[in-house]
């Protein structure tokens, strides 16, 4: 069914195995007199338009938020009655925005503000809401980075990856600044597994650390414990059977008679030796499943055609 003329219409995450080299993406950033609609109106649109790293169009634009600017918002933007005296209202600009935004997935640093702004205004005007979710940038980097950069500000991040343009609160440098971050967590989440639309819908909603593609490498292993045999299925061994007595997982001797002394190696933690040393082998299993996987797993890359990565 063809997309309505008043829709902004942009690919959804069940399109799900589109590579990202195959995405477009249209960064995004706002500029508003407050926190929060309805009570606020927008006073300034940046977007820029990338695919497969090669720049495809940008919008830019001041917007009359029809109120006065709070003193504290000029302060912080540079923006103030007087820059955006006679700039068009957002009504007159949506048409032109919707149409830029067409196609594209919607990517902004800390996305939820721009986004639920931007699907204010276009509902109040009566267009279609973008359809979500939208792609953050904050969220990417917490996953992809971790502990690597001391917060997931977009000046941090900039500086992080050494962008060409760095963030000034206005909204067409902090755009472009938001596009090479998404350049440089894109090339670095494809070797954890980031690399087609659903990927990247995953890595903004999970939640632990950047590790968490590989867990899908155990959505097969059985969920309770099983014998493995040469060139068999798993079976599930008797419930008497013995554990083995040698080896590197070998059951742990019990301790003597009134000894209060715990066994030999048994990291403090007030857990008796047998709790902690089947702790032991189910860390070295997963650790060895994980690097296994990670092994085999092809280090495909986003993009290097982006000036970030020069």
């Amino acid at each position: 069914m063809p997309a309505s003329p008043r829709s902004a219409v942009q690919p959804t995450f069940i399109d799900l195995g589109v590579p990202l080299s195959d995405v477009t993406f249209a960064c995004v950033d706002l500029e508003t007199a407050g926190g929060s609609p309805p009570h606020s109106r927008i006073t300034e649109i940046g977007a820029v338009k990338y695919r497969g790293g090669e720049r495809r169009g940008t919008f830019h634009t001041l917007v009359d938020p029809g109120l006065a600017i709070p003193p504290f918002i000029t302060y912080l933007t540079g923006i103030d009655d007087i820059l955006v005296r006679g700039a068009p209202d957002v009504e007159a600009v949506l048409p032109s925005l919707v149409e830029f935004l067409r196609g594209a997935v919607f990517v902004a640093h800390n996305a939820s503000f721009d986004f639920r702004f931007l699907n204010h205004d276009l509902v109040r005007a009566g267009y279609e809401p973008i359809t979500g979710p939208p792609v953050c940038t904050a969220k990417l980097a917490r996953r992809v980075l971790g502990e690597d950069v001391r917060n997931v500000r977009l000046a941090t991040l900039a500086e992080h990856f050494r962008t060409a343009v760095r963030p000034l609160h206005r909204a067409g440098e902090d755009a472009e600044a938001c596009a090479e971050v998404l350049h440089a967590l894109l090339d670095l989440g494809g070797r954890l597994g980031i690399l087609t639309l659903r990927d990247l819908g995953e890595a903004g909603r999970a939640r632990g650390r950047p590790h968490f593609a590989k867990i899908r490498l155990t959505d097969q292993l059985p969920s309770r414990r099983v014998v493995y045999l040469p060139g068999g299925r798993p079976t599930a061994p008797p419930p008497s059977a013995p554990r083995s007595s040698s080896g590197p997982f070998a059951a742990p001797s019990p301790p003597r008679a009134g000894s209060s002394k715990r066994s030999r190696g048994t990291y403090d933690r007030g857990l008796p030796s047998t709790a902690f040393d089947e702790s032991v082998r189910t860390g070295l299993l997963a650790r060895a499943t994980i690097q296994m996987a990670a092994a085999a797993a092809p280090m495909a890359l986003y993009t290097r055609s982006h000036p970030v990565f020069t």
